[in-house]
């Protein structure tokens, strides 16, 4: 008998949901809190939305298989994008609108946060 939630099995499906959930979130908190300061809002979105995720990628996204999620490979991956999103924000934000910078910051680090994932979490580096 098939389970209800089978297809969830999938790693693509799981990565894409995981993705799509933090796609969102992190754009929707960031904006609602720019009032304090672009780069603040940025570090304390960054904070929180890691600590969510790297929980959601060791129980869900790549829980067993060919990957290895840990506090060290987990850093490794998000050090790129988190970089990146410091960059974008400290020299689109002085000149540009808030939704632009997350836009911009958006695009980046999905590119960025997909590619250095897959890499960062092969449990044969």
């Amino acid at each position: 008998m098939p389970q209800p939630l089978g297809f969830l099995h999938s790693k693509p499906l799981r990565f894409f949901l995981s993705g799509a959930l933090f796609t969102y979130l992190g754009p929707f908190l960031f904006y609602h809190l720019y009032y304090i300061g672009p780069i603040l809002a940025l570090l304390i979105v960054e904070l929180l939305v890691h600590i969510l995720r790297f929980s959601l990628y060791k129980s869900f996204v790549f829980s067993g298989g060919n990957f290895a999620v840990t506090p060290s490979r987990y850093i490794q991956a998000i050090l790129p994008v988190l970089l990146a999103n410091l960059l974008v924000v400290s020299s689109l934000a002085p000149y540009t609108s808030r939704l632009t910078v997350i836009l911009v910051s958006l695009s980046i680090s999905t590119f960025l946060g997909y590619l250095s994932s897959s890499a960062s979490f092969k449990k044969h580096l």
